[in-house]
C-alpha cells in the first residue's frame, strides 16, 4: 500500500500530506474471498489503555477478556492490546505515540475485510478525562465505514446472530 497526496483529515498541503495510507479499492479482499468463501467477521478493540503502568496493565485485561468473548461468539478480533508482551518484555522502551500509531494501522488493516466491526470499551481514561487516542480510533472507523459497537450484544445484532 502505498501512500496518498492528502493526510487523513487535511488538504494537500497539510505537513502530514503523503502519508494518508487508507486502503484502496484494490487492496480489497474481494476477490480472495469469493474464491475461499471467508464469512470471518474482524472486530477491532477500540478504547483508551493509558501510559500509567498499573492502568496500563488493567486496561490490557479488560482487553484480552473482551477478546476471549468475542472469540466464543465466533468473531476474530483484533486486540491492540495483545502487544502488551512487547511493551512489557521487549528490549527496547515503547512510547504512547508508537502504541496509538499501532492501534491506527489496526484499523486500517480492519478496514480491508468485507465483514468488520469495531467496539469501544469507553473513551475516558483512568483520569475520568477523554482519551486522545480513543477519539483518533472513533474518527478513523467513522472515515473509514467501520460501525462501531459499545456492546457485545449490540454487535451480535449487528451481525444478525441475535435479536
Amino acid at each position: 500500500m502505498t501512500p496518498r497526496d492528502t493526510c487523513l483529515s487535511c488538504e494537500a498541503d497539510c505537513p502530514q500530506a503523503g502519508r494518508d495510507e487508507r486502503p484502496r479499492d484494490e487492496d480489497c479482499w474481494e476477490g480472495v474471498c469469493d474464491e475461499q468463501g471467508c464469512d470471518d467477521f474482524y472486530v477491532v478493540l477500540l478504547g483508551p489503555l493509558t501510559a500509567d503502568p498499573v492502568y496500563y496493565l488493567m486496561n490490557v485485561r479488560r482487553f484480552c477478556r473482551l477478546a476471549e468473548d468475542l472469540m466464543m461468539h465466533g468473531f476474530v478480533p483484533i486486540n491492540p492490546a495483545a502487544d502488551a508482551l512487547e511493551v512489557i518484555a521487549g528490549e527496547h522502551e515503547t512510547d504512547v505515540d508508537a502504541l496509538r500509531r499501532r492501534s491506527l494501522s489496526l484499523i486500517r488493516l480492519a478496514s480491508l475485510a468485507p465483514r468488520r466491526a469495531a467496539i469501544c470499551l469507553g473513551t475516558e481514561n483512568q483520569m475520568g478525562e477523554p482519551s486522545v487516542g480513543t477519539h483518533d480510533e472513533l474518527l478513523l472507523c467513522d472515515e473509514l465505514d467501520i460501525d462501531i459497537c459499545y456492546s457485545v450484544q449490540e454487535l451480535l445484532r449487528m451481525r444478525g446472530s441475535e435479536p
